[in-house]
C-alpha cells in the first residue's frame, strides 16, 4: 500500500510537472503526508485508479480521407509511405466471426509422438584422443 500511495504518478494535463514542482518535491510531500493522513493517499490513489480508461479503438478512415492523406505524401515526394497507406490493410473488428476466422487459420493438431527412450552418449578421454 505504501509504494502505491507514494510513487503514483500524477494525471497528466497536457504538460509534464511544472518547473517549480519537480517529482521528487512531490513524492517528498507524500512522504511528509503519509505518516499524518495515509488514508486521504489512499483515497487519492483509488481516485487516480478510476480515472484511467482504455481508449477507443481507432475508426477506420473512410476512403476520402486514406486518398488525402496518400495525395499529402505524394506531393512530399514520399512514394513509399503513400504506398504503405494505399496497401495496409485494416485492423479486423472484435467480433466472434473474427475469432472464429483466426481460429481456422490456426486448427489444433495431435500432439507429436514422444521421443523414444536412448542412452547418453558418455565421453571419456580414451574417446576423445
Amino acid at each position: 500500500m505504501y509504494p502505491k500511495c507514494i510513487l503514483w504518478t500524477p494525471v497528466r494535463g497536457g504538460s509534464r510537472l511544472s518547473k517549480k514542482r519537480s517529482m521528487a518535491d512531490l513524492v517528498k510531500a507524500r512522504i511528509a503526508k503519509w505518516k499524518s493522513d495515509p488514508d486521504s493517499l489512499w483515497k487519492d490513489v483509488v481516485e487516480r485508479s478510476k480515472k484511467l480508461t482504455v481508449a477507443a479503438a481507432p475508426t477506420r478512415p473512410d476512403n476520402s480521407r486514406v486518398e488525402a492523406t496518400v495525395i499529402a505524401a505524394l506531393r512530399l515526394g514520399d512514394v513509399r509511405k503513400a504506398l504503405q497507406l494505399l496497401n495496409s490493410a485494416p485492423i479486423a473488428p472484435k467480433t466472434e466471426a473474427t475469432l472464429n476466422a483466426l481460429k481456422s487459420l490456426h486448427p489444433t493438431g495431435p500432439n507429436p509422438a514422444p521421443v523414444p527412450p536412448h542412452e547418453v552418449v558418455r565421453f571419456t578421454q580414451d574417446v576423445c584422443l
